[in-house]
């Protein structure tokens, strides 16, 4: 979805009103992990889990309809559904299916000790792989998996790559470690 909203921030927006729509979408996109689980746990222990739910009921619509009044109407290309690189959609969903299903139910079936694990993994490796050979080879790329060969692109997702693991990592193993180890509450 970042990829997307940049290139509406960019193709929509005249050239000088673009680094505003930057910076709140970035403020939006940092805002939202950080203030999350302060809000989620507030919800847990004053209310219950299953509120997290719906925080979105009301900033959803609100969204919906920004975007539906705000941005100019384009008439909708039809006639390029067919031309789409569905075989490389197959790939991807058979392939990421697979491992999703692999990290879910690795640890109860003991991980490779486990035949349905073992073969799954096998599966997922098939998929991705040709998820990958396919948006390098397609003329019409679901993916275009070849900027990545661009120094300046690959090196920029790497990074990005090790720091959202590393921040996104921290939210979920900082309020774990309270909870589990300190004895805090979901607040």
């Amino acid at each position: 979805m970042i990829p997307t909203a940049v290139t509406i921030v960019r193709t929509r927006l005249p050239k000088v009103q673009q680094p505003l729509g930057m910076t709140l979408f970035g403020l939006t996109v940092t805002f939202a992990p950080a203030i999350g689980p302060t809000i989620g746990g507030w919800l847990t222990d004053n209310l219950s889990w299953h509120y997290i739910f719906y925080l979105n009921l009301i900033p959803g619509p609100i969204a919906a309809f920004i975007q539906l009044t705000a941005l100019p109407k384009q008439k909708a290309k039809w006639s390029e559904l067919p031309n789409g690189d569905w075989l490389g959609i197959a790939a991807m969903a058979f392939g990421l299916s697979c491992l999703t299903i692999v990290l879910e139910e690795g640890q109860q079936k003991e991980w490779f000790e486990s035949d349905f694990i073992f073969r799954l993994s096998i599966v997922t490796g098939i998929g991705i792989i040709c998820f990958i050979l396919r948006e390098l080879t397609a003329a019409k790329p679901f993916i275009n998996l070849r900027v990545l060969g661009n120094r300046s692109v690959g090196a920029a997702c790497v990074l990005m790559s090790v720091f959202g693991g590393v921040t996104l990592g921290s939210t979920y193993i900082i309020p774990l470690y309270c909870a589990q180890i300190q004895g805090y509450n979901p607040e």
